[in-house]
């Protein structure tokens, strides 16, 4: 039993350093296999990959594609290339204590599951649930639709699935997946496991999801900012687009539909703290608010919050900030 850990990434020579040097290299257990998805401009994460498979013992492959590739082609790809039972994706914006990880899953037979979702430690109640839950235990959730309400917003992120590679073939191998793919950036991953999870329940199947807080994840700062948050591009991706790939979802997962775009909206790159960072850079606007009102009304007062935000002065907010920052440290 094997998981391959799906590492995609593109021109981000110094975030790969860290994760290549201080979570891949020092790794010593047998569970995981290490591949490289890279459609860099240059030599730089190439040269660090080589140095590694070539002083040590580590199952490391690199694999070097054209950047006009994209991110989703290219992962898709890596995804179906993957010959392990199990894949991870890890994107470079995190760092993995494998060995750790390795251990927690192995001591709580891990092969039982279709998807576990590895959140952070402090993201436990971070939306309002799962605040008792213990660091490093595997936690089932039977029920699919309580899955995906409560965890589809994580498993949005690169470095949070650890997925079963015949599980997830459902999905890959169906016409739906063109259909999240006509967007430039679109929230296929993660659709994808309550698509497979869908198919798998129609055919009179059973699907084990499970969820895990541990402190073998953490962010990697040397991840300066995402592409996909600058201009108008970030309505269109956290609003529209996210509201068009929940609601072509499953007929099964009606019910939780708008609660699964609650949770997103309340979550990290779309939560309200995040809103003012996006109003400081001059993002979050008056006319994209308006243009956007319909998707954004779909969580009920965010529509109103946005517009009023978008024209407070700049200035003002931040000084909120500073003001807000001065109370903490006092």
């Amino acid at each position: 039993m094997s998981i391959t850990v799906v590492i995609p990434t593109y021109n981000r020579a110094e975030c790969m350093k860290v994760l290549l040097y201080n979570c891949i290299n020092v790794y010593k257990g047998i569970l995981f296999e290490f591949e490289i998805h890279d459609s860099s401009t240059n030599d730089d994460i190439r040269d660090m990959c080589t140095d590694i498979i070539d002083s040590s013992s580590i199952a490391v492959k690199y694999i070097h594609y054209d950047e006009s590739i994209g991110m989703d082609r290219k992962l898709i790809t890596a995804i179906r290339g993957v010959e392990t039972e199990y894949f991870y994706i890890v994107a470079d914006g995190y760092l993995v204590d494998f060995n750790k990880l390795e251990m927690i899953l192995k001591q709580q037979q891990f092969n039982e599951y279709d998807v576990i979702d590895l959140e952070r430690e402090g993201r436990r109640g971070l939306l309002g649930f799962d605040e008792k839950c213990i660091c490093d235990k595997i936690y089932s959730i039977d029920n699919i639709c309580e899955y995906a309400e409560k965890y589809y917003s994580h498993l949005t992120c690169w470095g949070s699935e650890i997925i079963k590679k015949d599980f997830y073939s459902r999905f890959l191998e169906s016409n739906k997946l063109k259909i999240y793919l006509e967007d430039n950036i679109s929230w296929w991953l993660a659709s994808g496991i309550f698509e497979a999870a869908d198919s798998i329940l129609n055919d009179g199947n059973t699907v084990r999801t499970g969820v895990i807080y541990s402190d073998c994840i953490i962010g990697n700062k040397e991840k300066k900012g995402h592409g996909w948050t600058k201009g108008e591009n970030y309505y269109i991706v956290t609003m529209k687009v996210l509201n068009k790939d929940i609601d072509i979802l499953p007929h099964r997962y009606d019910d939780v539909k708008d609660k699964m775009i609650e949770y997103v909206r309340n979550d990290s790159l779309a939560s309200r703290r995040f809103l003012r960072e996006l109003r400081y850079e001059k993002t979050l606007t008056f006319a994209r608010t308006i243009k956007y009102r319909k998707d954004i009304r779909r969580v009920p007062g965010l529509y109103i919050y946005m517009l009023v935000l978008s024209i407070c002065p700049i200035k003002a907010l931040q000084l909120l900030k500073k003001l807000k920052n001065l109370k903490k440290k006092s």
